[in-house]
């Protein structure tokens, strides 16, 4: 009798999207979908990253080297169980922010910040920036009076704005923000729940004579903490490239953060 051997077909791995390959935190979920592209991965999954539950004033990253922190007690959020759809956030109360020292993209040509987030602020605010709004960076601005969202690209004096029309994230959302310093239009985009959601451009300006820059992230506000979320964060996660945004990848890895916190 002729033994014939048996030839399984190649299976791709099962995505993981509670991160269940690194207990529960999404780090090994997130790390296998978009490798070293990953400069921070902050979760409020995993519990061990902070300094303390009730007033956080350190977040150490799953990914990545480097806490957001901070040292008034005022200014700091706290951890929450059930925070976005009954998972963990941080809640922020408008003056929250946590921030990091330098993160040095400027050999990156391509960056995107993106997060968990909920929002019951209807004023302007910042969930999210990497740099400031006058020294370069990724800067991430949400605009609920006006129904829309806005994601800024910078270098320097330079920028480039785009808007989408939809409201940002009234309910637990997925945004990422998207610059691309070798476009010379349509540099910054947006995108919600693993969809780009670009409606138009604010300012459509060149800004491959720029690169993302060696720039702190903030967390809850921006650097003047003075445009604070009101609502939760449930992650925090900032990639690079040296080429375009592979949106395939993104796009896998933003759906992976909805499906940790319940996002359809």
């Amino acid at each position: 009798m002729i033994v014939r051997p048996v030839i399984l077909p190649l299976v791709r791995p099962l995505r993981d999207p509670l991160g269940e390959r690194s207990g529960n935190t999404l780090d090994g979920e997130i790390g296998l979908i978009l490798g070293s592209s990953v400069q921070r991965f902050y979760s409020a999954l995993d519990t061990s990253k902070f300094d303390s539950l009730s007033a956080v004033g350190s977040w150490s990253p799953s990914i990545g080297s480097g806490a957001a922190t901070q040292a008034t007690t005022a200014s700091k959020p706290v951890w929450s169980a059930s925070a976005l759809n009954g998972r963990p956030g941080l809640t922020c109360d408008g003056d929250d922010l946590l921030a990091t020292s330098a993160i040095n993209l400027a050999a990156f040509r391509s960056v995107a910040l993106t997060f968990v987030a909920v929002s019951t602020n209807t004023a302007i605010h910042v969930p999210a920036a990497f740099g400031a709004t006058d020294n370069g960076g990724v800067m991430v601005v949400a605009r609920e009076v006006a129904n829309r969202m806005e994601g800024q690209g910078r270098t320097g004096g330079t920028s480039s704005i785009s808007r989408a029309s939809a409201a940002p994230y009234t309910s637990p959302s997925v945004i990422t923000i998207t610059v691309d310093y070798d476009l010379t239009t349509q540099c910054a985009r947006v995108r919600k729940n693993a969809a780009d959601v670009t409606t138009s451009f604010d300012v459509d300006t060149n800004l491959s004579a720029g690169s993302p820059g060696n720039l702190a992230l903030n967390i809850g506000n921006r650097a003047g903490a003075d445009l604070g979320l009101i609502g939760a964060l449930g992650a925090v996660l900032l990639t690079a490239w040296s080429s375009a945004v592979p949106t395939t990848a993104l796009a896998d890895a933003e759906r992976s953060l909805m499906s940790a916190w319940g996002i359809s």
